[in-house]
């Protein structure tokens, strides 16, 4: 289980929950139970994946040992 105080959401990613209608949770829940990882554009960023039905929820972030940087939510 990923601890809740460690996750940080950079701007970018708050504005791009809010406009898709995202919330904490559903981030929570895709860090938590991925249906898979991917490799970032960047070299410390991983993607995790979660297949909602028709709709994939992919969370971008950066994990480091005193917090979780989400990035990016898309759908």
């Amino acid at each position: 289980m990923i601890d809740e105080s460690l996750v940080r959401y950079t701007r970018h990613a708050r504005l791009q929950m809010k406009r898709r209608g995202i919330t904490e949770d559903d981030v929570l829940d895709v860090l938590n139970s991925p249906d898979e990882f991917r490799q970032g554009s960047h070299s410390n960023e991983t993607i995790a994946v979660k297949y909602l039905g028709k709709k994939r929820l992919r969370v971008v972030y950066i994990s480091e040992p005193e917090e979780i940087r989400i990035i990016t939510v898309t759908h």
